[in-house]
């Protein structure tokens, strides 16, 4: 690997650590998702274990185990109360769906009175998961609050494990993507 990419690496994995690191105890094993994209968009190059070095501060920290994961659970969540003209994006938000690879699980979920209503399971079927989006209720929706319903989707999501993601829409100008650790219950 290159000395360019494995710092970008390091940079990321730095960040995603001490992030983590600060959350619990130094002998606690801390479980983070890394996610390597080759130069404009190309297959990033294969990452080992001795290709990334993790510190805190300026302690050297061990990385206990490296694994590629190729299943991932992504999940589009979406406000029930925003405005209906956000639905002008969907043809963007399918053509996002659809450029899944195979091994990605999508589900289609819409926030609406502090709780997550299940629209499309999470299937492999990206063009299934794609047919699931509809308009808001926008202001004719009751209470929502994107916080609650976020917190009652990572309550359901699948178990330990297995990537997963979320893809929350906030508003019509702002989508904001939640990356879970793997071992988030």
């Amino acid at each position: 690997m290159s000395k360019q990419g494995t710092g970008i690496l390091l940079a990321a994995a730095l960040a995603v650590a001490s992030f983590a690191a600060t959350a619990v105890r130094a002998t606690e094993p801390v479980t983070t998702t890394v996610t390597a994209v080759g130069k404009k968009n190309t297959q990033p190059p294969p990452i080992k274990k001795d290709d990334v070095e993790l510190y805190k501060g300026k302690e050297r920290l061990q990385v206990a185990d490296w694994r590629k994961g190729e299943t991932l659970f992504l999940a589009v969540l979406i406000d029930d109360s925003l405005d209906q003209n956000i639905s002008l994006q969907w043809n963007d938000l399918k053509a996002f769906m659809m450029a899944q690879p195979p091994t990605t699980y999508i589900g289609v979920f819409y926030g609406r009175n502090g709780a997550a209503m299940v629209a499309q399971d999470f299937t492999k079927d990206h063009a299934v998961a794609a047919k699931a989006l509809r308009i808001p209720f926008g202001g004719f929706g009751a209470f929502s609050s994107p916080y609650l319903e976020l917190q009652d989707l990572i309550k359901r999501l699948p178990g330990a494990g297995e990537r997963r993601s979320i893809v929350l829409t906030i508003s019509s100008t702002v989508v904001t993507s939640v990356r879970l650790p793997a071992n988030t219950s």
